[in-house]
């Protein structure tokens, strides 16, 4: 029964390696679109009274 539930672990432990390179990749995409969109609302004035009371 270790046996098949050690295998089952590196099983695991072999994806996670081979996710983990797209997985930093969309990460780091993520965060500078973050960066990016926010950068875009920068200098953004405007709204109603009523925004700022939600």
């Amino acid at each position: 029964m270790r046996t098949s539930w050690d295998e089952r672990l590196q099983a695991v432990r072999d994806e996670c390696k081979q996710l983990k390179g797209t997985l930093l990749t969309v990460a780091k995409e993520m965060g500078e679109t973050d960066t990016a969109i926010e950068t875009s609302f920068n200098g953004v004035t405007g709204g109603s009274k009523a925004d700022g009371q939600r």
